[in-house]
């Protein structure tokens, strides 16, 4: 299975959450319903988006569906769990982060940063800004499907989830990981299932996400794309770059496993590129003669 998991509520959500992975070079695949996930090809595949379209069904509907598609994705492998949320919190917000903390077990953390700078989304005080307005002050108020009446993060997530809950503001993120590291691990042991951070630039997606990895503690992103994006670069290498690194194995283009096995056929490496022998492919290669 992949190192990443996406199980986002929408379509468009997900597949966005899969465009800021690919600016960091991270290739993702969507997955539209649960029967191809077994006959999934995933070797070059770095992150999993699943799509489960339950932003705007019942609270135990979408509970369900999230966790059977979680117990379907969730592996020995994954480093990276993400639930993708939207950006203005519509939705089954607490009860899918419930359905996936239950999946993935007590030894998880729901690190809810629903912050997307990009899109002018910030956190400050606990309470979500849409471009500098209160959520409820936006037009999401009156959404048709899904209205959100409050801003305050914490009263939306406690409305649905059945977990206990608290906020980390941006007070407590002015000392540098290690410190923001210390109060994650001090809430976690405090019983608390769901931290909701503070945050306002890309610099606070990357501390915390420093932070979480600095805490060694296990942990679900919440989120709408832009953190996932960040804990990713930090947790897992795109399968590309190690491909290509096992590919160059050195700046003359070619790995010490490539050398070793034309070596034994008698081949000499040359490079046309920069028309050199390459040096260790000539260790080697003495090295084989001598002992034939």
């Amino acid at each position: 299975m992949t190192q990443c998991v996406v199980i986002a509520d929408d379509l468009t959500g997900g597949n966005a959450t899969g465009v800021q992975l690919k600016q960091s070079d991270f290739n993702s695949i969507s997955i539209l319903n649960s029967s191809m996930i077994d006959n999934m090809k995933s070797d070059d595949v770095d992150c999993i988006i699943y799509p489960t379209d339950s932003r705007a069904i019942p609270k135990k509907e979408a509970y369900n569906r999230i966790y059977e598609v979680c117990e379907k994705l969730k592996s020995r492998d994954t480093k990276v769990y993400s639930k993708r949320i939207d950006s203005t919190l519509r939705g089954n917000i607490g009860a899918e982060t419930d359905a996936m903390l239950d999946s993935l077990g007590e030894e998880y953390t729901a690190i809810v940063v629903p912050t997307f700078p990009s899109s002018g989304r910030t956190v400050v005080g606990g309470y979500l800004l849409v471009n500098g307005a209160l959520l409820h002050k936006t037009d999401i108020a009156i959404d048709p499907k899904c209205p959100v009446k409050v801003a305050k993060v914490s009263t939306i997530i406690k409305q649905q989830s059945k977990y206990r809950t608290t906020n980390i503001y941006s007070e407590d993120m002015m000392n540098g990981k290690h410190h923001l590291a210390d109060i994650i691990k001090e809430k976690i042991s405090k019983g608390n299932r769901i931290i909701i951070f503070d945050a306002v630039t890309q610099e606070d997606l990357d501390l915390i996400a420093d932070a979480v990895m600095t805490s060694k503690q296990k942990v679900l992103a919440v989120d709408s794309g832009a953190f996932t994006a960040a804990l990713a670069r930090k947790a897992i290498k795109p399968k590309n770059q190690i491909a290509k690194s096992q590919y160059r194995g050195n700046k003359h283009g070619c790995s010490l496993e490539t050398c070793q096995v034309a070596c034994q056929i008698s081949i000499y490496l040359f490079n046309p590129t920069i028309h050199v022998f390459h040096p260790t492919c000539i260790e080697i290669l003495f090295a084989f003669h001598r002992n034939k």
